[in-house]
């Protein structure tokens, strides 16, 4: 639990001791780091959070002989990216400033290694924007829990972020202590000679990357190239050219859909390989990390077409690790260590010694109740390097399944921690149209990332505090909103798995919708519409822009959630189809106005597509 004497911390740190008095910094401070300390990638960034938080009065500066605080690495006693942060009023843990004597100065920082002093500068940071230069005494002790705390953002399913939404986002995730970030791709990146895939997407481009890559690295954040590169590769086997590696060419039926679905799928082949190497030559030099998550999940058609005879005399299992090592092997001539997917692998632990053993699975779950513990303990028996991946559960929904996601990020946290995982990577998936707005994943983002930092400390921290701070500005009525909002499906007893209600009474054909409505009832309707009137009631503090780039979202949200209980009306009672589709106009204006806040025009055609086919 946080001292409720001392300011609102998040990630709250691992020991955290109050003292008495205050310290008082004089204006134009400096904070002094060695002249050869190996903080250089990371200094803009903690200098800009510092000025930030004191007004511009407090900098960084390098080498010399004096500094209202100072800093200390390669400290033997503190864990990798951890440190030590010591504020005082006495007689100055480091010296008196000779040219004003009545002040004392009383700043110091220990730190592992420059991942290390740069969290403690934002923590110092943190504490100045709540508290000005009138610094309580204290001595915070700080480190990691997990080695790997990851955030992976879908920019495939038809919403590619803008770059102006990405480099917030990231210092965002530093503050959050994030150390890797992955782009789940498909077919978003600008491939040379390859336009046909991605001509009308909006895609990052190689220049891009590299901008990204560099701001990453100056927040102490990896960016690890991801492109998927087994199944779900329908956006390349739908064109023409690219066809003949299908596993099916012409598709196949999908009996967790009960229809039929287009190609999605390599076959495992040479020249599926010698495909994929001509991708990874393109991709990875954009990159600076040695990892490279290639995906490998849910190869659908895997032994019902060109691999079928394969699959019969050597079993599907033996045929997919046969192919993962010929991927692994692309990987490692990159000299990158590869991270998939473990879905396949876990169906089939016995044999999983014969998969590579020199890359890093990532166990994936998105539901409360997921089997984390037990499926960790198989791949720590085995011996491997490995992640889990639970989900912010923002997808399928426009407000977020809040519940779920704190669940989930929750039992994968406890997991990798009870069974020695490297590390989390939280997910965030846009399925289906990605129809839910860029603030849904604040929260358990939140949540996911301080647990992973440190499991203890930040188990039942305050949510509406922490997505205020790092999100909003400090603007708590409208995260409080935003966690309101979240929590909607509580107000239904009718649970549909891996999507909220909402989302489903407006997208549902009708005839699916006519058998769901009887487990819907007018007060649920009702109820949920009294929560959409109090979100729509919240106004942004004035002048704040992220508070405000919020609520346009949150429009778009609740117009999106009003035109679902007006579609459940409509079918159950008839209502006026003339007015329905005058609230679906405006609802869907609405909402591709607020799409071009924060992502790019392409794949927002679409995106609105899927949405008026249910009209």
């Amino acid at each position: 639990m946080q001292d409720t004497t001392l300011p609102f911390l998040f990630p709250h740190p691992r020991e955290i001791i109050r003292r008495s008095g205050t310290l008082s910094l004089p204006e134009h401070s400096v904070i002094r780091f060695p002249a050869d300390c190996r903080w250089a990638p990371l200094n803009k960034a903690a200098d800009k959070a510092l000025q930030q938080a004191s007004g511009g009065h407090l900098r960084i500066i390098y080498g010399g002989d004096s500094g209202d605080a100072e800093v200390a690495l390669d400290a033997q006693d503190i864990p990798a990216e951890g440190y030590q942060l010591e504020i005082s009023d006495a007689s100055g843990i480091l010296h008196k400033r000779q040219d004003a004597a009545s002040t004392c100065t009383g700043i110091r920082i220990r730190a592992a290694d420059p991942a290390g002093a740069f969290y403690a500068v934002l923590t110092l940071a943190q504490l100045l924007r709540a508290c000005g230069p009138m610094l309580p005494c204290l001595t915070c002790t700080d480190s990691p829990d997990l080695p790997v705390r990851g955030f992976m953002l879908d920019i495939s399913r038809c919403k590619v972020p803008a770059m102006d939404a990405l480099f917030p986002l990231i210092e965002q995730l530093a503050s959050l202590r994030i150390n890797q970030l992955q782009l789940y791709t498909e077919h978003t990146f600008a491939f040379p000679g390859h336009e046909i895939v991605w001509g009308d997407a909006s895609p990052v481009t190689p220049a891009e990357i590299r901008q990204l890559d560099a701001f990453c690295a100056a927040h102490a954040i990896e960016l690890v190239p991801n492109q998927q590169s087994f199944g779900h590769m329908e956006r390349w086997l739908k064109h023409a050219p690219y066809r003949q590696l299908a596993e099916c060419p012409d598709g196949f039926f999908h009996e967790l859909t009960g229809g039929h679905r287009p190609a999605g799928t390599l076959k495992p082949d040479r020249a599926s390989l010698d495909f994929l190497a001509r991708l990874y030559d393109d991709l990875l030099p954009c990159f600076s990390s040695m990892q490279f998550n290639i995906g490998g999940d849910e190869p659908w058609e895997l032994g019902r077409g060109w691999s079928k005879p394969l699959c019969e005399t050597q079993g599907r299992h033996a045929v997919y690790r046969e192919h993962l090592k010929g991927i692994q092997k692309l990987v490692a001539q990159h000299g990158r260590t590869m991270q998939f997917w473990a879905d396949i692998l876990l169906e089939d632990p016995a044999h999983a010694d014969d998969a590579p053993t020199d890359a890093i699975p990532v166990i994936w779950g998105y539901d409360a109740g997921h089997p984390f513990q037990e499926q960790c303990a198989t791949l720590e028996k085995l011996k491997r390097a490995y992640l889990t991946a639970p989900g912010t559960s923002a997808w399928q929904t426009f407000h977020g399944r809040l519940d779920n996601a704190l669940a989930n990020v929750n039992e994968a946290v406890r997991a990798a921690n009870a069974h020695h995982a490297r590390g989390v990577l939280i997910t965030s998936w846009g399925d289906n149209g990605n129809h839910q707005p860029w603030w849904t994943f604040y929260p358990a983002l939140a949540a996911g990332a301080a647990q992973a930092w440190g499991l203890a400390a930040n188990t039942g921290a305050n949510l509406v505090q922490a997505v205020s701070a790092i999100f909003l500005d400090g603007d708590t009525p409208s995260a409080q909103r935003l966690l309101d909002l979240g929590h909607m499906d509580l107000i239904f007893t009718k649970q549909i798995r891996n999507k909220s209600l909402l989302w489903e009474l407006l997208f549902a054909a009708e005839d699916k919708l006519a058998a769901l409505l009887p487990h819907v009832t007018e007060h649920e309707l009702a109820a949920a519409g009294h929560l959409l009137d109090a979100a729509d009631a919240v106004k942004p503090m004035p002048g704040n822009a992220a508070a405000a780039l919020a609520d346009e979202e949150c429009r778009a949200a609740l117009a999106l959630s009003r035109l679902a209980i007006a579609r459940a009306r409509l079918v159950r009672d008839g209502a006026s189809r003339e007015e329905f589709s005058v609230e679906a106009r405006r609802a869907t204006s609405v909402y591709e106005a607020a799409w071009l806040l924060r992502a790019r025009r392409g794949g927002l055609a679409e995106s609105a597509r899927l949405l008026a086919a249910h009209f």
